[in-house]
């Protein structure tokens, strides 16, 4: 899977680097497809505050939020079969999506809100981005974190996939 990185934010906020991207990158590939583009928008607090509000129902920032255009629950052969490079589930993607050659989705992150965290935590801020593009890309691929079963499972494909590119998981560090 390839990254497409925009930026919403004002001028001056704080972005990835080179070499953020560049781990992104490296953690993304082994998922979805090789055709397949994810958009990453890094977005201002306000901005997430926002989204946040409108497509979860719940006030404040938050660091990530996924917005997936891969289906589920269709007949015939999927896209990308369950436990196919990182899926949870069958995905399909959509007639238009495939003609158009649309992203499979989107991830928000709020860099200041992560980066101010991190500072405020003691969390290793590379390490945090890390583990939020993948947390959201396994959220594109029907990963969910509702149920403790679930968590546990998201969880350990966080954790081997982080591993994979050399990173710890840094939750497993709290």
């Amino acid at each position: 899977m390839k990254l497409l990185h925009v930026y919403r934010l004002s001028d001056g906020d704080w972005r990835p680097s080179e070499a953020h991207l560049a781990t992104f990158a490296e953690l993304a590939e082994p998922l979805g497809r090789s055709g397949w583009t994810v958009e990453v928008a890094w977005i201002g607090d306000a901005e997430m505050v926002r989204l946040n509000g409108t497509y979860r129902g719940k006030d404040g920032v938050t660091d990530v939020l996924s917005f997936g255009e891969l289906e589920q629950d269709r007949d015939g052969v999927p896209d990308l079969g369950r436990d196919e490079n990182g899926a949870a589930v069958d995905l399909w993607r959509g007639e238009a999506d495939v003609l158009a050659d649309a992203p499979i989705g989107e991830l928000a992150i709020a860099p200041g809100f992560v980066r101010a965290r991190c500072a405020e935590r003691g969390w290793d801020l590379d390490d945090e981005l890390a583990l939020l593009v993948v947390h959201g890309l396994l959220h594109l691929l029907g990963w969910d974190h509702e149920e403790p079963a679930e968590a546990a499972e998201m969880r350990a494909r966080e954790t081997s996939l982080l591993a994979a590119a050399g990173r710890p998981h840094p939750m497993a560090e709290r």
